[in-house]
């Protein structure tokens, strides 16, 4: 990693043929070269296939934040997040999550900013928190039919509709 990271640091972002990787914070950059480097490793250790790298110029474009490029401020309350060079990214989430993440702000671990080819832009938050939630134990007993018309039909008569998506 350091002859790489030294490669990248000294040779490349003082070329001014790579002058967009001047565009990204430093921890970014390094972020892309460890999931470079496990790429590789995965190829020629565990033999899993051949490593596929994103061009800048592709239409599907992410890039992922280490947890010291996250400031954690003001999630809850101003449903923003500031990410290296990117400050105050507005995001929406439902009121559920958005208590979720205020609670467990401090475990916040990653975040992913992607653009879709339509333009939109995503972000993901990984959160290292507690989802174990409470199951009241019951002697009671449940039948479940699966079927085409109705997707699940209890024993109770509740019937849940069979969900059509469309392409």
């Amino acid at each position: 990693m350091s002859t790489l990271g030294k490669f990248v640091h000294h040779e490349l972002l003082k070329d001014d043929n790579f002058i967009w990787l001047r565009e990204q914070n430093t921890k970014v950059l390094k972020q892309a070269m460890i999931d470079m480097l496990s790429a590789y490793k995965n190829f020629f250790e565990h033999h899993s296939g051949f490593p596929k790298f994103k061009s800048k110029h592709d239409n599907k474009q992410s890039c992922r934040f280490e947890l010291k490029t996250i400031s954690k401020c003001n999630v809850y309350t101003d449903y923003k997040i500031s990410l290296a060079n990117i400050r105050n990214v507005k995001f929406k989430c439902n009121k559920k999550y958005a208590e979720y993440l205020e609670k467990y702000k401090n475990c916040i671990r990653q975040a992913t900013l992607k653009r879709l080819p339509c333009g939109e832009y995503y972000l993901s938050i990984l959160v290292d928190g507690d989802l174990i939630h409470q199951v009241k134990e019951t002697d009671a007993t449940a039948g479940i039919d699966l079927g085409v018309k109705d997707f699940v039909v209890t024993s109770e008569g509740e019937v849940f509709n069979n969900p059509h998506f469309k392409k």
